[in-house]
């Protein structure tokens, strides 16, 4: 798998076809555009499970920020920011990480933690300890119905939130023309 970098390239995660996750993500395929309410088209489907449908999204925001990254990571702009600089001006960008056993926290500029985001969100959906996408559902259940589930997921979206705030902060202006 591909994450968006520079040179614009990025593979969408999948979901393997034949499973609940595959199932839930067509039917928001099918529920958007197709002239309901928003409502409808966000409302978990009947008889299906609220934390498969998280899962669902989980990997469907992150292949739309990705996107989008994919897209404004080409811009030269992006390239004068040093370790530690970001948009909006004078906000620091820190990321965690192992070394030696040890966690040890870094500063790195605004484009360099989308990055960092985007591939530790990838790494997380392509464990399938974490997100199993497979078609013993009762299993897959199992795993999304866990606390443990709701917290990666919490911080999942909550770093995509991010990711949001800063391609939004940065490029607004290139946005609206």
């Amino acid at each position: 798998m591909s994450l968006p970098t520079s040179s614009g390239t990025f593979q969408p995660l999948k979901h393997r076809s034949g499973t609940m996750r595959d199932r839930l993500h067509g039917y928001t395929k099918r529920t958007l555009g197709a002239g309901g309410s928003i409502n409808e088209a966000v409302a978990l489907p009947p008889g299906e499970s609220c934390a498969g449908w998280v899962a669902v999204h989980a990997v469907d925001f992150f292949n739309d920020v990705s996107t989008i990254w994919a897209v404004m990571a080409r811009d030269p702009f992006l390239s004068s920011f040093g370790p530690g600089e970001g948009f909006p001006s004078g906000v620091e960008y820190r990321w965690s990480e192992e070394s030696n056993g040890h966690q040890r926290t870094i500063s790195v500029s605004a484009p360099k933690y989308i990055e960092k985001v985007l591939q530790w969100i990838a790494t997380q959906i392509n464990d399938e300890n974490k997100f199993p996408d497979d078609e013993d559902e009762d299993e897959a259940l199992r795993v999304f119905q866990t606390p443990q589930f709701a917290a990666l997921c919490g911080q999942i979206f909550r770093r995509i939130f991010r990711v949001y705030g800063i391609i939004y902060s940065s490029f607004f202006w290139d946005t609206r023309s």
